[in-house]
């Protein structure tokens, strides 16, 4: 069969196979049979010649050879994925160690989406991995998998152990914050993104990051004094952001931060040039210069601009009429209300059918009662 195999390689391989039949248990023979189908590119003998030759072979090296040279076959040009796949198998029994057959099944693993059978894969080999690089890139892995398969109490458990081990390693706080987020575990969520912005990380990271905590301090565990930390930090190693302006400027006034508070309206203000927008941040400064500053000068001449800005919207009149009862200022009410009722008679007899000068004079007559 060899010495023919150049010249005529259908009588080779038949020359091969009869060794086969005649001697079916010796391992060169399939061995010489995987070689010559493999020169007459006749992948389907060439696969199971092989798979034989692993089968048969006593010595580990060249079994695991030989079913990789399967496994690869099956795969590559067959297209035989059930083969390819036990082949690969049967070289991690022999060696477990083995990365071709590890590569090759987490490669099919994932791209068919089989995330139980991949954790279980990765499982087994982060048990025999020495290495710490190689051991944290496995956990990493393995953490991944188990987030796919939607079993995300393995995966904090895993990235938990990660984290404790590595403590400056900025990527697992980050997948711990990530994944306790989505457990709703807001506690360790908080706890990992604390401990991350405590690293050298970039000023891009720090303004992500103290966001995520800022709103988990808003939304999940209400802390207005830790969320207004949070998001200053944001606008100190960021560029001005006004949605994490508007934010903080509706955390001051709960809090009665005032100065602050009328600083961030005031830039919030400024920086709008949609008078709606206008008219809430002037509602807001109002709002800090009567309880915060009991200005009520200033408090009034920001209501005032405020309806200025929009005589049809309800907020500024219902402002001001608060603020002149408080003040006991029975004929500024009564003037501005006239006033009011005088503006809306203008736009109700142009816009007759504008639903929203109706729901301001409803606003306006419960606010002002008789």
């Amino acid at each position: 069969s060899i010495m023919i195999a150049e010249a005529d390689l259908e009588h080779a391989l038949n020359f091969a196979k009869e060794a086969i039949d005649k001697i079916p248990q010796n391992p060169c023979c399939a061995f010489i049979s995987k070689q010559i189908a493999t020169l007459k590119e006749d992948w389907s003998n060439a696969a199971m010649a092989a798979r034989s030759a692993g089968g048969l072979f006593k010595e580990p090296e060249h079994a695991v050879l030989e079913l990789l040279s399967a496994a690869e076959i099956y795969r590559d040009k067959i297209g035989e994925t059930g083969w390819a796949l036990q082949c690969f198998e049967q070289v991690l029994a022999i060696e477990p160690r083995n990365d071709r057959a590890f590569e090759g099944l987490r490669t099919y693993y994932t791209e068919s989406a089989s995330w139980d059978r991949l954790a279980a894969l990765i499982e087994s080999r982060v048990v025999l991995v020495e290495d710490p690089g190689e051991k944290l890139e496995l956990r990493y892995a393995l953490t991944d998998a188990y987030e796919k398969a939607g079993r995300i109490p393995e995966a904090v458990t895993v990235v938990t152990a990660v984290a404790d081990e590595s403590p400056e390693d900025p990527r697992g706080l980050k997948l711990l914050a990530d994944l306790s987020a989505r457990s709703g575990q807001w506690e360790n969520a908080a706890a990992a993104l604390q401990q991350l912005l405590t690293l050298n990380i970039s000023d891009e990271t720090k303004v992500e990051n103290f966001m995520r905590l800022g709103d988990i301090y808003v939304d999940q565990l209400p802390d207005p004094d830790r969320a207004i930390f949070c998001y200053e930090k944001v606008n100190e190693h960021g560029p001005m952001d006004l949605e994490v302006a508007e934010k903080l400027a509706a955390l001051y006034l709960k809090t009665m931060k005032w100065e602050k508070g009328l600083q961030q309206s005031q830039m919030l203000f400024e920086n709008s040039d949609v008078p709606e927008e206008q008219v809430k941040w002037l509602i807001m400064a109002g709002t800090f210069f009567e309880e915060g500053a009991q200005d009520m000068r200033r408090a009034e001449k920001a209501y005032e601009t405020a309806r200025g800005l929009a005589p049809t919207a309800h907020e500024p009149i219902v402002h001001m009429i608060r603020l002149y009862r408080k003040k006991n200022d029975t004929m500024a009410l009564n003037f501005m209300l006239q006033r009011s009722v005088g503006d809306m008679k203008v736009f109700l007899a142009k816009n007759p059918d504008e639903m929203a000068l109706y729901h301001t004079i409803m606003n306006v007559v419960m606010e002002a009662g008789d």
